[in-house]
Parts: structure tokens; sequence; C-alpha cells
């Protein structure tokens, strides 16, 4: 399904790199995609600003964001699974228009452009397709991220030449978290992938261990402190590739378990649980994971 989309969204952008190319000779930039491009500043600054409900009014009825996994298809399914992404004081990330293409007919645009992570690096490229209503104004109707060692690798291809490897290593902090006390970072960006470091069930932002939680809720908190810094990272849980569960005691298995599949639903990512014996603080778990640094 999402290869479907892939192609679909490539033969919009297609098309609409046709209708540039048509021109003879370079045209200057049109009013239609200055408004193209203004509409996808005010739409990324919903993130600064921590505005959920202004994201949600960019968003055609029937749009489409390829994310990992299945599609999120209609307005209410983007703006759910957005949500998150707007609560705390900080945004997990942020983007901004590169390129600009209108067709000739003026009502489909595409928007391309990098987007970034809390420390200003570049993490993954976005590419939107947007939709002119009768009004005037622009909806979005497609969206999908790519990381920008995969379109490397893409474009090395088409050339004939070895992939690059992107070599950039960029630590991840989390908005309002305490700094580790430890020589480590909450999570890592590096060539496509956020690995990021082994979370205790430790209430942020005030950075209290909780050993008095049962094995469930230590569970469950600790990967609720795991998804906070796949979002400081950019991507979500359902691009988790890898998960290890540290437990201090393995008769505690069936618990945390629970709590596992809970939090990730029908996604099933790679996973080892590792009987450590005592943990940081008396805690009963840690987990730790690898994911693709994606929008």
């Amino acid at each position: 399904m999402v290869a479907q989309g892939i192609r679909m969204t490539m033969a919009v952008a297609g098309a609409l790199a046709a209708s540039v190319a048509w021109a003879q000779v370079p045209q200057p930039r049109s009013a239609a995609e200055d408004q193209v491009r203004a509409t996808e500043l005010a739409f990324a600054k919903t993130m600064a600003d921590r505005d959920h409900a202004a994201f949600a009014s960019f968003l055609a009825d029937d749009t489409v964001f390829f994310g990992g996994g299945e599609p999120l298809r209609g307005k209410a399914a983007v703006a759910a699974a957005w949500k998150r992404f707007y609560e705390g004081a900080s945004a997990p990330f942020s983007w901004r228009p590169e390129r600009v293409a209108v067709l000739g007919s003026g009502d489909l645009a595409l928007s391309t452009g990098p987007v970034f992570d809390p420390s200003g690096a570049r993490t993954s490229t976005f590419n939107s397709v947007w939709r002119r209503r009768a009004d005037g104004t622009w909806t979005i109707i497609f969206d999908i991220g790519c990381p920008p060692c995969a379109q490397q690798a893409r474009a090395a291809q088409a050339a004939g030449q070895e992939p690059r490897v992107d070599e950039r290593v960029t630590g991840i902090n989390v908005g309002g978290w305490p700094t580790p006390r430890g020589h480590y970072s909450p999570g890592v960006v590096a060539n496509g992938f956020v690995f990021v470091s082994g979370q205790l069930p430790v209430e942020q932002p005030a950075g209290t261990p909780r050993p008095d939680l049962g094995v469930r809720e230590q569970t469950l908190l600790a990967l609720r402190n795991l998804d906070a810094v796949l979002a400081a990272a950019g991507t979500t849980r359902d691009k988790v590739t890898k998960v290890t569960l540290f437990v201090s005691d393995i008769a505690a298995w069936d618990d945390v378990n629970a709590a596992y599949a809970e939090f990730f639903g029908s996604h099933r990512p790679a996973r080892s649980v590792v009987p450590s014996g005592a943990l940081h603080f008396g805690v009963k778990v840690e987990i730790e994971a690898i994911a693709l640094a994606a929008r």
C-alpha cells in the first residue's frame, strides 16, 4: 500500500515537473507559487506555535498521509495521529518549503523541503501535494516524507554510482527534560535511523524514578518516554524496527508483554527481552529502540 502511495505521489510530482519543463524559457515565480509557499510556511508555523487546531485547518477532508505501515486517510485520522506532536511546550520537529511548483491549471501544487530536529539538524525531506479550493485557499491532499540518505541512494543509483553514506551523527534532546547526568544523549539520529537510549520508568520533566509502580505501569511509563524521544527526533512509534527490553525479573514477562502490546498495537517490531538483574533506581524495566528517521 505504501509503495502504491509513493508511486501515486511520484506521478503527481512527475506531472508537476512536466508542467514546469514545458515552458521554453525561464519564467518568474508565479503568484500561485508564492501563495503555496506562504501556505506551507503557515502550515509549518502551527508546529512552532503548538496549535493543533490550526494544523488541522490545513488538511483536506480526503487527505492522505504516508508515514510507515498503512497510510492515514482522511482529515480526522491525520489530525488524531498528529495530535501528540503538538503536546508539550517544545516542537519535536520543524520544516520549511524549499521548492514549490504549481500546475498550469493552477489547482494542484507540490511543495518539498527539509525537516529538522530541535537542534536544527536535517533529518528528512517532506513532499506535500496541495489542492486549490474554490475560495482560492489551499489544503494539503498528500504528504510523504523520506530520509535524505534514501534520496542520495536513489540519485547515486540512477547515476551508476555507489550510494554515499550520511556520516552525520546528531544527538537528540527532549524539550523540557533535564540534561542526562550520564555521558549520553536520549537519542541519536544517524544515516536515516534513530537510536533511542534505554528509557526508564521516570516521570518527566521532573526526572523522578517510579520504582513504586507495578510492572505494567512502569513499562508503559518507560514506553511513553521512548515515544517522547522518537517525537523529538521527528519520527513515530510505527517507524520502530527493533526494541530491546531489559527486565529485572523474567517472571514479570507477561505483564511487560501486555503493556508492550497495548503500546504498539498492530505494529510488531523485532524484539529482544533480556533478564538483566537489578536496574538503576530499583526499577523493573528499561527499554531501548531503533527506528527509521522519517517524518
